[in-house]
């Protein structure tokens, strides 16, 4: 860590056994802007975070403050200013989910919208897809394939009449895809298949279908992924800037740093606040807010505004605080597949694809305009009092959002793992 980042200077308070620092006051020296899609070259905002120079400044040397869930349905009554108390109520214990209603005013959510759409949102992207060509597909493609994609495709046969439906196909494509799709996009991809004159499906058929035939169906399999509704996330983003010129965001980050007990210095140094539109058919597939891997000892927390794509740093998110910025027709739920259910996770008895499986999720919340969810991504480490392994039972995503559109803003406070390396 350089000389400027680990010396910023600071007061400490202790107060009811966390430590806090007092110096919202305090501002990093540079960094302090990021474009609409974050810090990449491609825009990738959730891939790429927003950070700021001087990040962990203040923070590496201290313990982690951390609420305690007591139980599910458990409240917990804190005053945030001089007007304002709120309620916490436990969702979960494993792990520590809190919902909180009336955390935003009406008026508040609304000027977060504002600031989106005058900043301009980009489209949300998780990780890039490999282009698939015709050309590409026609090079490895073997006979010996076609025949073993034309017996996978039979097995599908549910009533065993012989004859594949598109109903029946459409259960292939999403064994093999893992998404749903439009019975026209459907019939796209199943139209390919058919010999000329044929009306359905079948594997006498199937394994007639000349070579350019096959690739072209092959093709527009493949190519489902282009459209943005089967991407894992569907929905559109920007970053907002926590300015001291700006009083509703000064009120909330004050606000976030109560509910969270975690201090103002620490929220400005964290990343600018996300936020997100989801229109009908959003939705953004279960996921972890933080960095999970094989080989995540041998890598560090991003310290700075730097570029996930020439970096090897890890997205260290100890706490996300979700907003909810307006009502919801139908939908667009927020779920935790696994929340409270170890053994789900140790026999992988869950769905990412909440498009699906939404209901299946073992904590389901609707979105309220001006409410919150506030959860912890990582367990801490209880000797250091320092942010440990990410929590597998935080896995979590937005379900599809079937009438209306949502809006929602994700703050992500960052922290510094007891294990990083420099």
């Amino acid at each position: 860590m350089s000389f400027p980042s680990k010396y910023f200077f600071f007061i400490l308070v202790i107060t009811c056994g966390f430590v806090h620092i007092r110096g919202s006051d305090l501002k990093p020296s540079k960094g302090e802007t990021c474009s609409f899609g974050g810090p990449g070259v491609d825009g990738d905002g959730e891939q790429e975070p927003c950070y700021k120079d001087g990040l962990y400044s203040a923070i590496s040397d201290v313990r982690l403050p951390r609420r305690d869930p007591v139980a599910v349905d458990h409240v917990q009554t804190i005053q945030v200013d001089e007007e304002k108390t709120l309620q916490l109520k436990t969702r979960s214990v494993k792990p520590p989910v809190f919902e909180i209603p009336g955390l935003l005013s009406d008026d508040e959510c609304d000027h977060l919208v504002n600031l989106a759409n005058t900043n301009g949102l980009a489209e949300s992207a998780t990780a890039r897809r490999e282009t698939v060509t015709r050309e590409g597909v026609n090079t490895t493609l073997t006979q010996r394939q076609m025949g073993i994609y034309c017996k996978r495709i039979c097995r599908f046969d549910k009533n065993e009449d012989g004859n594949i439906t598109v109903r029946e196909f459409n259960d292939y494509v999403y064994s093999v895809k893992k998404m749903l799709v439009t019975r026209n996009d459907v019939w796209n991809a199943y139209e390919a298949l058919l010999l000329e004159g044929a009306s359905y499906i079948t594997y006498e058929n199937c394994t007639k279908v000349n070579r350019t035939q096959f690739v072209e169906f092959m093709y527009r399999i493949h190519t489902m992924y282009r459209f943005p509704y089967y991407n894992e996330r569907y929905s559109m983003h920007t970053w907002v800037e926590f300015s001291k010129k700006d009083p509703v965001l000064e009120r909330i980050k004050r606000r976030v740093a109560e509910v969270t007990q975690i201090s103002a210095l620490q929220i400005e140094h964290s990343e600018d606040l996300q936020v997100v539109k989801y229109r009908q058919g959003g939705h953004y597939y279960a996921h972890y807010d933080s960095t999970v891997g094989s080989e995540i000892q041998e890598k560090r927390c991003c310290q700075k505004f730097e570029n996930q794509s020439q970096s090897s740093c890890l997205i260290c998110r100890y706490i996300t605080v979700l907003f909810y910025l307006n009502n919801v027709t139908e939908g667009g739920e927020t779920a935790f597949p696994i929340a409270d259910h170890e053994e789900l996770l140790s026999g992988r008895n869950y769905s990412s694809n909440l498009s699906k499986r939404c209901q299946k999720a073992t904590l389901i919340v609707k979105p309220v305009k001006g409410s919150a969810l506030f959860w912890y991504n990582h367990v801490l480490e209880e000797e250091s009092g320092m942010m440990g392994e990410v929590d597998l039972l935080s896995l979590h995503g937005g379900c599809d959002v079937d009438k209306g559109e949502k809006w929602v803003a994700n703050l992500w406070i960052n922290a510094p793992r007891v294990d990083q390396t420099v």
